[in-house]
């Protein structure tokens, strides 16, 4: 894992094979102004998001299960500057589970100016468990600022790599993602795949840390569709879009697989609303997409297509098949200049199928699949 990355928020899954031992991710800091260095005391203050789940639903949230941060020696990584933990072994942070872990610190730490050799500096970050036996974790961590002396030097972060330390640590992984949207206010607007009930880390929740959304939150209904003529309560997408706030940075619209599985007319581009009950899905999706913008004039929106689903090539009593409802969305999508996420065409989509209760609704592994594509979506959309 020695990819040079330029964003500071990724996702690592760990696995251990034996008892409390910690994974490492090192992120290095380069072309560093040597004048931010004073001889003797320095002043090291970093921001972060941290949150980690034990995906083999274990004892989740253990005391004793804590992150710590070190400053490395850029000469040889295995050997520690002699008293720099920033957060020493009896004052690391704990972690609780599923909750983010929102936090700022300052450490003086004494370090010579010829200790960053080259202008390098690196911090390792650690995280340890309390479980011991054969246990998978998946930890997001988000640098989101670091300081030397009162100066800022994220713009410097260049590389992450996973350092292992032991033969405990059998597979580790690291997804980086562009940071466009960090202390952002974000909503989604969804049905059943959006709800997730039963899912620990919807997509949704995971696609907010892993992008660090400042502000997030859902609105979602199951079974509702976007079109009045395949919904079946006043649910729909075009009546509930009214119950977003108005302030939103961006806003995510996950549906269609309902109106497609209600057999909802298709109707054709050239299709106008001339209310909230568009007679066709054209025409509703004119009809939410040009609210929404109306809504939130400064924000963006992102549409997310249909996911592959078990009956998506048997055609409905319209005669058509998901892919048309997908195709509808992209339309209409270009035509208001917004972006889509089309992740009924991926190939991971197709594995996200593999990965479902029902053959519709992912399972938890899906879900990390799920918002695997969706954040890389966000990242690339600005």
């Amino acid at each position: 894992f020695d990819n040079t990355y330029t964003k500071n928020v990724y996702n690592i899954s760990s696995v251990f094979t034996d008892s409390k031992t910690n994974s490492m991710a090192l992120i290095k800091f380069s072309d560093i102004d040597p004048s931010i260095f004073l001889d003797g005391t320095n002043s090291v203050e970093l921001k972060y998001r941290a949150k980690y789940s034990d995906l083999n639903s274990t004892q989740v949230g253990s005391f004793g299960d804590y992150i710590q941060f070190t400053i490395k020696n850029n000469t040889s990584l295995s050997n520690l500057f002699s008293g720099n933990n920033l957060i020493p072994t009896t004052n690391a942070i704990q972690m609780n589970g599923n909750e983010y872990v929102l936090s700022k610190f300052t450490r003086n730490v004494t370090l010579d100016k010829s200790n960053f050799q080259n202008n390098f500096l690196t911090i390792m970050v650690s995280f340890t468990p309390s479980v011991s036996g054969n246990n998978t974790y998946n930890w997001i961590f988000g640098l989101e600022d670091f300081k030397i002396n009162n100066v800022s030097i994220i713009d410097k972060l260049n590389s992450v790599a996973m350092n292992s330390g032991t033969d405990s640590i059998t597979q580790s992984s690291i997804t980086l993602y562009d940071n466009a949207y960090k202390d952002k206010s974000v909503y989604f607007i969804g049905d059943s795949i959006t709800s997730a009930a039963g899912i620990t880390n919807p997509y949704w929740i995971l696609t907010s840390g892993y992008l660090a959304f400042d502000s997030y939150n859902a609105n979602y209904w199951d079974g509702s569709a976007i079109s009045k003529e395949a919904s079946y309560t006043d649910k729909r997408f075009t009546k509930r879009y009214l119950e977003l706030p108005s302030n939103n940075d961006l806003v995510v619209i996950e549906g269609g697989t309902n109106d497609f599985g209600l057999n909802a007319p298709l109707g054709t581009i050239n299709d106008t609303p001339s209310d909230a009950d568009g007679a066709t899905f054209y025409a509703s999706l004119k009809y939410l997409i040009s609210h929404l913008k109306e809504n939130n004039p400064n924000g963006d929106i992102i549409f997310i297509t249909p996911l592959p689903r078990r009956t998506m090539d048997r055609a409905n009593s319209q005669g058509l098949i998901l892919k048309d409802y997908v195709d509808a969305i992209k339309k209409v999508s270009n035509t208001y200049n917004i972006k889509y996420c089309d992740v009924f065409n991926t190939y991971d989509a197709r594995i996200l199928l593999e990965n479902t209760k029902d053959g519709l609704h992912p399972t938890e592994e899906g879900h990390e699949i799920l918002a695997n594509l969706v954040s890389s979506c966000i990242s690339a959309s600005k």
